[in-house]
């Protein structure tokens, strides 16, 4: 705020001068709020085909790694062992991951898998502290 002082030629103060900028601010903040309600968020602008890439690289596998896979008909996998539903694979993913969750985690997902069962796995990982989450590409 500002707020000189200012004295006239007898020496009495004058009213002091203050500019407040509380009004403005509002309106700021008011446009502001308006443009981010009413702007439209841009939604699957952007077609994908998974799981090729071309930043793909070889990752050594680790004594401590899990591979989860994700079949094309909604059955799970972790290492050799086979689930038919994701319940089942969570199960037993949370009977191997330590605490703290320290494992290097890859997921595996078949082209034709839905994005719900990998969503779902990324989730519960999340959710555990799990921060070493790899996925599996084909190399373009």
């Amino acid at each position: 705020m500002i707020t000189p002082h200012l004295s006239d030629h007898d020496g009495e103060m004058l009213e002091d001068m203050a500019l407040d900028l509380t009004p403005m601010l509002d309106i700021i903040f008011m446009l502001l709020v308006f443009l981010v309600l009413t702007t439209n968020v841009l939604q699957h602008a952007v077609e994908v085909t998974l799981p090729n890439g071309e930043a793909a690289s070889v990752i050594a596998p680790e004594n401590d790694e899990i591979v989860l896979t994700l079949h094309a008909d909604s059955h799970w996998q972790i290492g050799e062992e086979t689930f038919a539903t994701w319940e089942d694979a969570r199960e037993v993913l949370t009977a191997r991951l330590t605490q703290p969750a320290t494992q290097r985690i890859v997921i595996a997902g078949d082209r034709a898998a839905t994005l719900q069962g990998f969503a779902a796995a990324l989730s519960f990982l999340r959710a555990r502290g799990v921060t070493d989450i790899n996925l599996l590409m084909e190399q373009e």
